[in-house]
């Protein structure tokens, strides 16, 4: 069952502050963007399929995912985007897990890593859940190696809450979980 706690948006929806500009994927020259910022991710293999983009058609397959889970309703993603020059600095998404709760997604090109923006990010997509979608809590799923993730999650007001195994084929990957309430909502 797809949760849709988003409704449809429109996909000239944007988010920002004085130093970043969070806009849905979609704009002429984002599949190039893309290629360009996977030479300079790290992204574990995990991941790789469902989050970053590998060659031009799993770009055109990320972009594609980015629309549709905007007119479902049950994902919004955007491109991180420095507000002064224009340059990409990674992307961010929520999306519906469970009734009341999202999942966020999120990568940063390792030359955008360790100032600010993934919390700046991070606080400007929290606040629009909060006060636009009214989702009571948000999760955060990394691998234990990722200590960026684990960091920002919790400079963001998230928790460790748990851990799970991802199986793929015939790897299996432990992971944890951080979840943060919104608002007066209790876990």
């Amino acid at each position: 069952m797809i949760h849709t706690p988003f409704r449809p948006f429109s996909s000239g929806l944007e988010l920002g502050d004085e130093l970043l500009c969070l806009r849905p994927w979609g704009r002429a020259g984002d599949q190039a963007e893309l290629l360009s910022a996977y030479q300079d991710l790290d992204v574990p293999p995990a991941w790789a399929a469902r989050t970053a983009p590998l060659g031009k058609r799993e770009a055109q397959d990320f972009l594609t995912r980015c629309r549709r889970g905007w007119t479902r309703g049950d994902q919004v993603s955007f491109a991180i985007m420095r507000r002064d020059d224009g340059v990409l600095l990674g992307h961010i998404s929520l999306w519906a897990a469970e009734a009341g709760l999202a999942q966020f997604g999120f990568w940063l090109k390792r030359s955008a890593r360790h100032q600010g923006y993934l919390r700046r990010a991070m606080a400007l997509l929290i606040a629009w859940a909060e006060q636009e979608v009214g989702l009571a809590r948000l999760r955060i799923i990394t691998q234990p190696k990722n200590l960026g993730t684990q960091k920002a999650a919790q400079a963001s007001g998230f928790s460790r809450v748990g851990s799970g195994i991802l199986t793929r084929g015939h790897l299996r990957y432990t992971y944890l979980i951080f979840e943060r309430a919104l608002s007066s909502h209790d876990f």
